[in-house]
């Protein structure tokens, strides 16, 4: 899986500029950075949520970036479900 000269902005805001990378199967990769650094934009255009206005996405060798906007919207919800906390169903017990 890999992202090639990601580029995103909203406005003014330059989110991502030509970023680039690629996770080999089985690895880990953390993406760190102070607040507004666009990991989360990052996350967002993998996941289909925002559609980068520069650059590819690689997944198994083949460029899905044209095919992000059709993913079913079920597959993406688990990604947004994954940022909220679900408040109902909660009671309040007295201890």
């Amino acid at each position: 899986m890999g992202v090639e000269g990601l580029s995103l902005g909203f406005g003014r805001v330059q989110a991502l500029m030509d970023v680039s990378f690629d996770v080999a199967p089985g690895e880990i990769l953390a993406l760190i950075g102070p607040n507004g650094a666009g990991k989360t934009s990052i996350l967002n255009c993998i996941s289909g949520f925002y559609r980068p206005q520069g650059g590819r996405i690689h997944y198994l060798g083949r460029d899905i970036t044209d095919l992000l906007g059709h993913l079913p919207s079920l597959l993406r919800d688990g990604k947004r479900s994954s940022w909220t906390v679900p408040l109902r169903g909660l009671r309040r017990t007295r201890t």
